[in-house]
């Protein structure tokens, strides 16, 4: 089956790229702050494509595309609260990854099924000029409902993601150390999938 799907996650950990925005407010000349709210990476937006393949009636293997972004504007504002510099901040991943799913059906006609699956995924990140790849973790429950050659699932995921950038980073204070790329996080996402083999 062949499906499409959208998502939306929350950052567990953005320590790093939070630091770099705060950093950058400091430098802005004339301002004293970033405007209330702003400086944070909270949702990320998921695109997926996903590729399934049914092995066995309790066994479903699933290939899948991704690509997670957060994005935050902030504004610095100088004493009087007057904004001084607006600028938008982007944190990326493009992911491949492949999960087992233990699928059960509920109801007798077998339309419906829960599903329980974790795997494997290669990601790479970048945020700036800061970028990593690296191999992460899923985890994931959902549940499907199959009608004829259309399946639409609602999962519930979690992500382990975490690599330290190829080039380390000076910060505001003048310490220099790595730069760590986290896109750990718990979403939520609806697939629509397709059959494309008879």
């Amino acid at each position: 089956m062949l499906g499409f799907g959208y998502g939306f996650g929350v950052f567990l950990n953005a320590s790093d790229p939070e630091r770099y925005i705060r950093d950058w407010a400091r430098d802005v000349p004339g301002a004293t702050g970033i405007a209330e709210g702003s400086g944070e990476f909270l949702l990320m937006h998921i695109p997926t494509l996903s590729i399934d393949v049914g092995l066995f009636p309790w066994l479903r293997l699933q290939s899948l595309s991704e690509f997670a972004v957060g994005v935050t504007d902030v504004t610095v504002v100088n004493p009087e609260g007057e904004p001084v510099s607006t600028r938008g901040f982007a944190y990326g991943r493009f992911s491949e990854i492949v999960v087992a799913n233990l699928e059960y059906p509920v109801n007798e006609a077998k339309t419906t099924h829960i599903f329980v699956g974790a795997g494997p995924g290669l990601h790479y990140m970048k945020f700036e000029n800061y970028d990593a790849t690296t191999v992460g973790f899923r985890a994931q429950l959902g549940m499907g409902l199959l009608e004829k050659a259309v399946r639409a699932d609602g999962v519930i995921g979690f992500d382990y993601v975490r690599a330290v950038a190829r080039e380390e980073h000076e910060w505001f204070n003048g310490q220099v150390s790595s730069f760590v790329l986290d896109f750990t996080s718990l979403h939520v996402s609806a697939i629509i999938h397709f059959n494309v083999v008879p």
